[in-house]
This record gives structure tokens, C-alpha cells and sequence, in this order.
């Protein structure tokens, strides 16, 4: 990973919740860059995706940037990645349990924008209980 400019951190203390990764992920960033949080359990979200979501964020004077997962009947789904502005690292550092970053996303301004990339809102844990329903709807 270092050689496409990323490091990688371990979280100890990942039983406390998913804050305790994002605030480690959070130390290691230097104080004038951007924070994007990605979810490890979300691996089908698309490269252009990510791209929408960095240019989005840099067109876009929010502290927060967030994707919207617009689906084929016109609903909305809040997706991810989400970036935060370098100016939000002390309250992501003050984030407490496994709600990751939702309590401060809700309290601040938030840049929302539609995407159709629905690894933006798959994770593995629901592709594994879709496949697991639709292997037993078979057995029945």
C-alpha cells in the first residue's frame, strides 16, 4: 500500500468500536490534509466513485462530503466513503463507540450528491446474507 502513498495502522482497541479506528486512522494524518473514512467491509465501490467523491468535495465548500446512493425507484440511501475537512480532526477525535463518524455527520453541514454505484451502499456482511436467503429460498 505505501507505494500508492498509503499507510496502514492497526487498531488495537477495534473492540471499543469503530471510533477507535477512525480516530487512529485520524492521528496518523497530517494536520492540513483531508480526512476520507472508508469502511474495510465495502469493497465493491467503484474507482470512479472515489473520484466523484474527492472532486465533489474539492468543487464543494462543505466540511462534510457525503455520496447519496440514488437506486432505480428514485430512493436514497446515505453511502460511503465520507471525507471531512482537516479542520474536523479534533472532534473525530472525540468520537466515542461504534457509531463511527454518524453523530458528527449529523450535527454539521453536509455536501450530498447522487451517485448509482451501489457498492457505494453493499457491504460484505449484507451481500453474505443476501447470498445466504437466496441459497435457502432454493433449499425450500
Amino acid at each position: 500500500y505505501e507505494q500508492y502513498g498509503f499507510k496502514v495502522v492497526v487498531n488495537t482497541e477495534y473492540e471499543k468500536g469503530l471510533s477507535t479506528s477512525i480516530k487512529i486512522g485520524a492521528q496518523h494524518i497530517q494536520s492540513n490534509h483531508h480526512i476520507m473514512v472508508f469502511l474495510g467491509d465495502m469493497p465493491l465501490i467503484k474507482k470512479e466513485s472515489y473520484q466523484s467523491i474527492v472532486t465533489q468535495f474539492e468543487e464543494h465548500n462543505h466540511a462534510v462530503c457525503r455520496p447519496i446512493y440514488l437506486a432505480k425507484d428514485n430512493a436514497f440511501t446515505p453511502g460511503h466513503p465520507a471525507i471531512f475537512a482537516h479542520e474536523l480532526k479534533p472532534l473525530l477525535m472525540q468520537l466515542e463507540g461504534d457509531q463511527g463518524a454518524q453523530p458528527l455527520i449529523k450535527s454539521l453541514p453536509v455536501h450530498t450528491f447522487k451517485l448509482t454505484d451501489i457498492g457505494i451502499v453493499k457491504d460484505i456482511d449484507l451481500l453474505r446474507m443476501q447470498k445466504f436467503h437466496i441459497q435457502n429460498a432454493y433449499i425450500k
